[in-house]
């Protein structure tokens, strides 16, 4: 199923514990998680446009965690990045585009359903905050082609996806500031208040704790 471009607003897994070893690492794309439409910043008094965003899910090859209490493969997501109805140079989502598909320039519109399962190379960076340690991804560069039949398949199915599908795997998987975006999207449903909660007791997310 192919990535819906927005042009109108319209359970999740457990945090990894384990960490790994910072360094760099052969990674597959297998995830293009849909965030939904995300409210502009505000940066010296004006109000940034409210943009689609996604972000990548990269698993990292023969590295897995447990969550659930079962053995997975281990996936990393990258920041979030705007898109919108083409690349462009100024844009993030070309530069991430390039990774898998070098040819690519300007004005083009992606196909990041046949970007799905193809190698790059990222870095893994520590990152500590409130006692524990994450892992993010630090940077990421491309694999040249020739090399791309050396990197062991990816154990996870690829997937793209859609941010009005509950169901959707890529929704599922989300976890740290991909799943904050997705849970934070224009027009989102609002979580129901339980029932021995009052509207008064419900806690407001500040800024300060988006998770990494």
């Amino acid at each position: 199923m192919a990535l819906k471009r927005l042009s109108t607003p319209s359970e999740a897994s457990t945090f990894p514990q384990d960490n790994l070893t910072p360094g760099e690492y052969e990674m597959r794309l297998v995830y293009v998680a849909d965030l939904g439409i995300q409210t502009g910043m505000t940066w010296k008094g004006q109000k940034k446009k409210d943009s689609q965003q996604i972000c990548l899910g990269l698993e990292v090859v023969g590295e897995t965690t447990t969550i659930n209490d079962e053995e997975v493969p281990r996936i990393l997501w990258s920041k979030p990045f705007n898109i919108f109805k083409n690349m462009t140079e100024l844009g993030n989502e070309l530069k991430m585009y390039r990774l898998f598909e070098p040819s690519a320039k300007e004005g083009d519109t992606p196909d990041w359903d046949a970007q799905l399962g193809k190698p790059c190379v990222g870095s893994v960076v520590a990152v500590e905050k409130e006692d524990k340690t994450f892992d993010n991804i630090g940077t990421l560069s491309p694999l040249p082609a020739k090399y791309h039949d050396g990197v062991a398949e990816n154990q996870t199915q690829p997937c793209v996806g859609d941010s009005t599908d509950p169901d959707n795997a890529c929704n599922k998987a989300l976890f740290g500031l991909a799943k904050w975006c997705f849970d934070n999207r224009v027009g989102a449903p609002v979580p129901p208040v339980p029932s021995n909660t009052s509207e008064d007791d419900t806690e407001v997310p500040v800024a300060d704790e988006v998770p990494y």
